[in-house]
């Protein structure tokens, strides 16, 4: 009798251990399927922004949400068409001084992603080159583009959806923060 209580008891404990793996294995499934859920959605931002043009969507999406709750309404207009035929992501209608102020939401993101992936000492060098020429090159466009006399401010606003990137340019390419003060291009995240 003592023998089958025993293996009785040693059946449940069994029997227990198995009920128990068998939840953890299904925590376990769950937790996967989030998992491979999560990866394609990460993906699918990876895709968004890879694309140039839905990148810029994007920046604009989040400079648009950002001043929409920021400012007073009526404050911005979006795509504004100015003089000069060009489009405006984002103009702040401010009193002058300073007056109308004009906030560019592209940035070069090709040149950022070529930095973090380069792996060596000559491709770090190049890819910061790189950084360098298209940064400058936007920054010109934007003090060309959208700074006219009697029409907007005297500066205008570079705006980076990614704080990732702004830390990058304070950190490590300050002379390019410096020319952006002298073309009166303010970098704003």
């Amino acid at each position: 009798r003592r023998t089958g209580e025993t293996l009785g008891q040693s059946a449940l404990r069994t029997a227990r251990s198995l009920g128990d793996l068998q939840q953890r294995l299904e925590t376990i499934d769950r937790a996967q399927s989030k998992i491979e859920k999560l990866s394609g959605q990460v993906l699918s931002l990876q895709d968004i922004l890879s694309n140039k043009q839905t990148r810029g969507a994007f920046g604009e999406i989040q400079l648009r949400d950002i001043a929409t709750k920021a400012l007073p309404a009526g404050a911005a207009e979006f795509q504004a068409t100015l003089s000069n035929g060009k489009r405006a992501d984002c103009l702040i209608r401010l009193p002058a001084p300073p007056g109308p102020l004009v906030i560019d939401a592209k940035f070069p993101l090709e040149a950022y992603e070529a930095l973090r992936a380069a792996r060596t000492p000559a491709e770090t060098q190049e890819a910061q080159r790189r950084m360098r020429a298209a940064v400058r090159t936007h920054m010109r466009a934007i003090s060309e583009k959208y700074i006219i006399e009697g029409e907007t401010a005297e500066g205008a606003m570079m705006f980076l959806p990614s704080e990732a990137v702004y830390a990058e340019l304070h950190a490590n390419f300050g002379e390019l923060v410096r020319e952006g003060f002298g073309l009166r291009v303010w970098i704003v995240s």
